[in-house]
């Protein structure tokens, strides 16, 4: 936050005064930062966000997000998406096949990952827990993984019956923050 005041006290761009920063060096983690700035003016504003983190667990690269919000309406909100935070945390799994979803707000947000190749990051609408379970095989089935071979972690807690159905189907079910 130092940084950003200071650098743009000096006449430098939000997105400029972030290239002296990068990720946390707090390795094997490099912790995103993740930033904000909001500007307003005549009854008027706009904002940035910005996140800074390692290429996949690479701290010798730094790669850096900028999403920019002008003139935006009355009500809504804008967030680091929760795909992001999954992916984040799948980096630390060390299972070879890593299957990291939420449920949450009638939503699964899945990230599937093997090796060092990422190969499904998205999310969908589903209005219970069924249906959740639906997408997630169905995803597990198109890039032909066996869950009986693969755990999934879920970095929102479950209920004891949604945990235990989805124990019938996979290698296990564990929790990751």
């Amino acid at each position: 936050t130092d940084t950003i005041y200071d650098k743009m006290a000096e006449g430098l761009t939000f997105e400029q005064s972030l290239r002296g920063r990068e990720f946390e060096p707090d390795g094997p983690n490099y912790t995103p930062r993740i930033s904000g700035i909001m500007h307003i003016e005549d009854g008027k504003y706009d904002f940035a966000m910005s996140i800074l983190k390692s290429n996949n667990g690479d701290p010798s690269c730094c790669n850096r997000y900028t999403y920019t919000y002008d003139n935006p309406k009355a009500g809504e909100g804008r967030f680091i998406p929760e795909l992001y935070r999954l992916l984040n945390v799948s980096v630390g799994i060390e299972d070879y096949n890593r299957i990291v979803a939420s449920w949450m707000e009638g939503r699964l947000f899945l990230v599937v990952a093997q090796g060092r190749n990422l190969l499904f990051c998205n999310s969908f609408q589903a209005s219970d827990f069924t249906t959740a379970e639906y997408f997630l095989f169905l995803v597990l089935n198109r890039l032909q993984l066996n869950p009986e071979v693969s755990p999934v972690y879920f970095r929102t807690r479950l209920t004891k019956d949604e945990e235990a159905s989805l124990c019938r189907y996979f290698k296990s079910v564990g929790y990751v923050e």
